[in-house]
């Protein structure tokens, strides 16, 4: 999981200093290393890794920085739709 963390950081470092399709790439990149992370504390929550409070905790967090993800997405390529790419909740 630390691992796609911090790959989701440098795709939002190279985000921020990049425009046009670089940067709705690196974002494209994030997103998709968020919903990794995602996947991975599901799996750890069902392995016992992780208390059910640390898992909701974690994935309300996931959430809201791929809704902010999302949202950048969408500024940078004017498509208008913005839920496409968000971060979703585990089942």
């Amino acid at each position: 999981m630390e691992a796609a963390l911090m790959d989701v950081l440098e795709g939002l470092v190279a985000a921020q200093y990049t425009k046009g399709g670089a940067r709705v790439a690196a974002l494209t990149q994030a997103n998709s290393r968020l919903q990794v992370v995602r996947h991975l504390a599901r799996i750890a929550a069902e392995l016992g890794l992780m208390t059910e409070k640390e898992h909701t905790y974690f994935v309300s967090n996931l959430i809201e920085l791929g809704q902010q993800v999302g949202g950048w997405r969408k500024a940078s390529d004017g498509t208008a739709n913005s839920s496409s790419g968000s971060v979703t909740p585990a089942t």
